[in-house]
């Protein structure tokens, strides 16, 4: 900025030299040392890339432009297309910095420091880099995690903002784990450190970030190779402007002249810089609402999606079970029963059914667990069993089948059937409504692919209001349906386990619940969604498909109005300053523009 106002300065004080009666050479020296001062940069890139054999560019064009303008003796032009092509820069750069804003912020999650807490109870503070799996850190309020870890003294909220997009706070206490990056916020905590910094949270997001920045969509790359073609074939039409008519008229000034012009409006300055800063804002945008996109690659693919296929478990389920059903003649009886065998027992299912169960007085003994299939154990002289169907029916006299797409636990003694309670995998909440908001954008077929039994899955595709389902899938004959469907869909898959990762790998659009994922699946995807939350995908969908559309409306906005510019110009219709404003200022339009995708929608 300091350098326009200078050049700019020296500028306008050239127009008063005549009235201020100074010498004629003073007029050339503040012409000659504006332009200096204006253009210097630009022509030492351009002088650069001549001898890089990079001839046609930006610079290029306007050096030649401005020079050819002195050469002619239109001074002021010269230095009034370099004031305003510098000046249009300087307000590019400012919109540019804007648009990466999002970005640079998600650079900061990461903590210089770690206190760990030694052995004989004093504290040291290292890069994260030197903590080891193992180690006890200690983070007090206001500070971020360094590492991702599992609390070991103390509770606390965290502000997981910068993690995952969550906008409320999360209550962690003892046991629990903990992501790095999330800021304490109330008290302190001690933290036993589960996974090395270059492998935590917080290192995954900062790389997968700079992958994005550095990433070019299809879009992106179409405008760099149209430009190496577009500027070549422009220096041609202004030589023929500049040569043709000059030889049947003779008005060689006026033809330079015009030549120049063409010049400066075809500078394709507005195409190459307002593409990349819509997929730069639309990357921002989506790391705002804990949306990891790898690069504006993924982007595009997303809004061009039109099938999406989801795993089950963990994606479009809770990941575990709850009791939704109690079947019993004397339900407080079974209840009071079965939580006393499955107390004793540390497995998921046995963990969910104490969680749902009254407390109860009474005492098991002799308590033995069947791996697969259930438990026993002595209450009050009689023998009860619970667990699955074919284990009740080897041990009891009597039982009943409960037919179910979930799982059923059931309990009896050797003479005495119970009852029993069925345990589902229940859909996360709102993913019926998501699934319809989905389709509205534009997504004409939804699919569950999943290992799981016909059952489960036929009845989460029915709740979920999914067009097909498929189950009891190995991960290779996921891929296999992916890769046919490839044929006839653009199509995206999410999943979140080690088992989707070639799922994930082979689709057009691979997306993982980071949150939960594992490292091999979100490593194998092209987009992150960190707070598991399927709402996120209809907010990616939505940001990917305004993208491509500001993108597109910056091409056709660019390019229709360069054609006019350079009609009218070649028609004499319009001066050097008309020309610049076809250049810089369609250029700058284009970019604020491209600053829409920076919202959310």
């Amino acid at each position: 900025m300091i350098k326009i106002l200078i050049g700019a300065a020296l500028f306008v004080l050239s127009f008063f030299t005549e009235s201020l009666g100074l010498p004629e050479y003073v007029y050339y020296i503040l012409i000659g040392a504006s332009y200096i001062v204006l253009g210097y940069e630009t022509i030492i890139h351009a002088v650069k890339n001549i001898f890089e054999g990079e001839f046609f560019d930006e610079t290029f064009l306007m050096t030649i432009a401005t020079i050819g303008a002195f050469i002619i003796g239109e001074y002021h032009e010269a230095v009034g297309v370099m004031l305003f092509y510098e000046l249009g820069e300087y307000l590019q750069d400012l919109a540019v910095d804007k648009s990466t804003d999002n970005i640079e912020k998600l650079m900061d999650i990461a903590p210089e420091t770690a206190r760990i807490i030694k052995a004989d109870g004093t504290k040291l503070e290292v890069k994260p880099q030197e903590v080891k799996i193992g180690d006890i850190i200690y983070v007090l309020a206001g500070e971020k995690i360094a590492l991702d870890g599992t609390v070991v003294e103390g509770s606390a909220y965290l502000d997981t903002k910068t993690v995952t997009g969550e906008s409320s706070s999360l209550s962690v206490e003892k046991g629990d784990s903990v992501l790095s990056g999330s800021i304490v916020t109330d008290s302190p905590i001690k933290i036993e450190v589960t996974a090395l910094y270059e492998n935590s949270t917080v290192a995954k997001i900062i790389a997968l970030t700079k992958e994005a920045r550095e990433a070019k969509a299809p879009t992106e790359q179409f405008i760099t190779r149209f430009a190496k073609y577009y500027t070549p074939a422009v220096c041609a039409l202004a030589v023929l402007i500049a040569v043709v008519p000059s030889l049947i008229t003779g008005d060689w000034e006026v033809w330079i002249h015009k030549a120049l012009i063409a010049l400066v409006i075809s500078c394709p300055c507005a195409l190459v810089l307002s593409v990349p800063v819509a997929f730069f804002g639309g990357i921002g945008s989506s790391a705002r609402n804990g949306i990891l996109v790898k690069g504006g690659t993924h982007l595009e693919a997303l809004a061009k999606t039109t099938e999406l296929l989801f795993d089950k478990t963990g994606t479009i389920t809770e990941g575990s079970f709850k009791v939704t059903n109690v079947v019993s003649d004397n339900k407080e009886k079974m209840l009071e029963v079965l939580r006393t065998l499955e107390s004793e027992s540390n497995h998921p299912i046995a963990k969910s059914i104490v969680d749902y169960c009254p407390s109860s007085s009474l005492k098991a003994t002799n308590v033995r667990e069947y791996k697969g299939k259930g438990l026993s154990g002595t209450i009050d002289n009689v023998r009860y069993y619970a667990g699955n169907f074919d284990f009740i029916h080897n041990n009891c006299k009597k039982t009943r089948v409960f037919e179910s797409s979930g799982t059923v636990v059931y309990v009896c003694s050797e003479n005495e059937y119970l009852g029993c309670v069925e345990l589902e995998d229940t859909l996360k909440e709102n993913v019926k409504n998501d699934f319809d908001l989905l389709r509205a954008n534009g997504i004409q077929k939804i699919v569950i692919l999943s290992g799981d039994n016909e059952k489960a899955v036929s009845r989460a595709a029915e709740l979920c209001g999914a067009d097909e389902s498929k189950s009891s899938l190995l991960p290779h004959e996921k891929l296999e349906y992916i890769v046919a469907e490839k044929k006839n869909h653009v199509c995206a898959f999410t999943g979140d386990g080690i088992n989707d990762a070639p799922a994930l790998a082979a689709a057009d659009v691979g997306i993982s619940m980071g949150g939960v994922g594992s490292d091999a699946a979100i490593e194998a995807s092209d987009i992150v969604i960190m707070n598991d939350s399927l709402s996120s995908l209809v907010t990616a969908r939505k940001i990917s498909q305004k993208t491509v559309r500001v993108a597109k409306q910056n091409i056709a906005f660019a390019i229709t109005l360069k054609v006019i510019f350079l009609a009218l110009g070649s028609l004499g219709l319009i001066g050097m300053g008309w020309a610049v404003f076809a250049d810089t200022g369609v250029a700058l339009l284009a970019v604020l523009n491209s600053l829409r995708t920076l919202r959310n929608r």
